[in-house]
């Protein structure tokens, strides 16, 4: 275990952001020092799962080879009512904001309720059962990064070793970096199995660069469908594994990455790329996020902090 990445996210201030890069090698470093718990997919056949933003992807690996229909919060009542599913299980790093209502909606729909949280005691949580709620643990990081959070749900139930992908970075990733700080536009691209991490990616490119930067992830045969019509020279096209041919972008990168690698390592290894363009570009997510945690305050009337304890 690395005690300096550690470090670096207990004691950052909200003057003193770290990188998502920073994020993901502190997350690392600290579910290598924790059991990582799971949970059983299969107790129920049909289960309606519900989440939003990346929680509706982490959703999809977790619960990737059964029945489950995964769900935006949005639609949960539209798809509750066709009175299909035997069970509901709400996935929310927080355990707030929507998931409140979600939670209570299920229940009143006397289906089997469950929470996938990494909260504990979260006004969610406190609805439920206490065999109804799977805590995933976290460490503390800024707002809306969730890195620790939805890392912890899927090397859990994949049962992979944090410390294996954490060396990989550090000695296969990190070097072999080019100059993010050249290119405004990146193109990810990934094997299928993984397709998920696609809105998992983009999100990230919405949440730290706003238009500033744009960032789109397609596996590698959705971007064989004119996915690269129109490429540009400040355009990085990344590709993991195996390198894309498409388009005539700037320049192209092809990440290092084992020839087993899981949902929950690939999330770090492309987290981690994500950070590092974020060091290399002006700090648009920390010259923003004080604000906005004030406007969303305001939304969802409860706080929401600039850093996730």
């Amino acid at each position: 275990m690395n005690t300096d990445y550690l470090t670096r996210l207990m004691t950052f201030t909200e003057d003193d952001l770290p990188d998502l890069d920073e994020v993901v090698m502190g997350t690392l470093a600290y579910l290598e020092g924790i059991s990582l718990d799971s949970f059983s997919v299969s107790a129920h056949r049909r289960p309606l799962v519900v989440g939003s933003g990346n929680a509706v992807s982490a959703a999809q690996l977790l619960f990737r080879g059964t029945d489950a229909m995964v769900v935006e919060e949005g639609e949960f009542e539209s798809y509750c009512a066709r009175g299909i599913y035997d069970s509901v299980y709400v996935v929310s790093a927080s355990g707030s904001k929507h998931a409140i209502d979600i939670t209570e909606k299920s229940l009143k729909s006397n289906l089997p309720t469950y929470l996938i949280t990494s909260t504990d005691h979260s006004p969610a949580a406190r609805m439920l059962d206490p065999d109804h709620v799977f805590l995933f643990p976290h460490i503390r990081e800024p707002y809306t990064y969730n890195t620790s959070t939805y890392l912890g749900m899927i090397m859990g139930q994949e049962r992979t070793s944090p410390e294996r992908i954490r060396l990989f970075i550090e000695n296969q990733v990190a070097p072999a970096l080019p100059s993010f700080g050249l290119y405004r536009a990146f193109l990810f691209s990934l094997p299928p199995e993984f397709a998920p991490l696609r809105r998992m990616f983009e999100t990230k490119f919405h949440e730290l660069f706003g238009p500033h930067l744009v960032g789109q992830a397609f596996t590698t045969e959705e971007v064989k469908h004119a996915k690269t019509v129109v490429t540009s020279i400040d355009q990085c096209f990344i590709s993991f594994g195996v390198e894309n041919r498409y388009g005539a972008p700037g320049f192209r990168f092809t990440v290092p990455v084992p020839s087993d690698v899981t949902a929950g390592e690939l999330l770090a290894v492309g987290y981690f790329i994500i950070g590092a363009i974020q060091k290399a570009h002006r700090p648009y997510f920390k010259e923003h996020i004080h604000a906005y945690v004030k406007e969303a305050s305001a939304v969802f009337d409860q706080t929401v902090p600039v850093i996730v304890e």
